[in-house]
């Protein structure tokens, strides 16, 4: 049966690393792996991605394979205009 990914989402960003140009890659890796391991944070991105679904109904396609650099004052800021401090 063909995959239609009607469950899919993607959204578009801006990331401000606090380690200047060369912190990108280590910086995100490091969200990255916090949106795995927060279940306060993940349950803020189901509810905006896919409302009225739970945490254990979606599923990552891929897993963070590093454990990133923390930046000073981790946040991320929502389109909603919600915030979460990390």
């Amino acid at each position: 049966m063909p995959d239609c990914l009607a469950d899919g989402r993607v959204s578009v960003g801006t990331f401000v690393p606090c380690g200047g140009e060369n912190s990108h890659k280590s910086e995100a890796e490091w969200f990255e792996g916090q949106l795995m391991i927060r279940d306060h944070t993940m349950g803020q991105l189901v509810a905006l991605f896919w409302p009225g679904k739970r945490v254990g109904d979606v599923f990552f396609l891929t897993t963070s394979t590093s454990s990133g650099t923390r930046p000073d004052s981790p946040a991320i800021q929502f389109w909603d205009s919600s915030r979460i401090s990390l």
